[in-house]
């Protein structure tokens, strides 16, 4: 199953949106932290999600509270679908 996109989700910041850094999606920290999160398949185009997460709330992922937080934000985020509309 070939990645036709690449979709990155990050919290909106003052950085420019074609850089390498991106601020955190939980705390909104400045990293360069990716995170594959899941791969999906839209009207026969496949989508990797990736998110930006700095090293401290990477770690945190292991905390169910933390982890449920973060899923949510990420499936709002994918739900919207305006993302997909661009490839």
């Amino acid at each position: 199953m070939p990645i036709i996109k690449i979709i990155s989700l990050y919290a909106e910041s003052h950085l420019p949106k074609k850089g390498w850094l991106k601020a955190c999606i939980m705390c909104e920290i400045i990293t360069s932290n990716i995170n594959h999160d899941k791969t999906l398949k839209i009207k026969n185009k496949t989508f990797k999600i990736q998110t930006y997460l700095c090293p401290h709330c990477q770690r945190k992922l292991s905390d169910v509270e933390f982890n449920d937080k973060y899923k949510s934000v990420v499936q709002n985020m994918t739900d919207n679908g305006d993302i997909f509309l661009t490839s």
